[in-house]
């Protein structure tokens, strides 16, 4: 984000989900499907609650949630080797 313009098109590629994708969102409340999910989740993140994530065990075949201490909603750069190391193992597995 420190580059020039990156902060810019993040915060508009950002606002485009939330005007556009986001509301979309209810459309497929009810779907489900086959698929391995993996969430790694700041503790702190003020953003994405545990309230945001519940149903999604009911809506994957294997779903798993780590809350993770110390981080907020910017997960990949506060611990870059955790998610690092959390992808290598979950690529492993598939």
């Amino acid at each position: 984000m420190s580059e020039p313009g990156h902060a810019v098109a993040g915060s508009r590629w950002y606002r485009t989900f939330l005007t556009g994708e986001l509301i979309r969102a209810s459309e497929f409340a009810s779907t489900s499907g086959d698929i391995l999910l993996r969430f790694l989740r700041g503790v702190g993140d003020p953003a994405i609650t545990p309230t945001l994530l519940r149903g999604y065990a009911q809506r994957a075949r294997d779903f798993k949630l780590e809350a993770v201490d110390g981080v907020g909603h910017w997960i990949v750069d506060q611990p870059p080797e955790l998610v690092l190391e959390r992808l290598g193992a979950f690529l492993q597995d598939i």
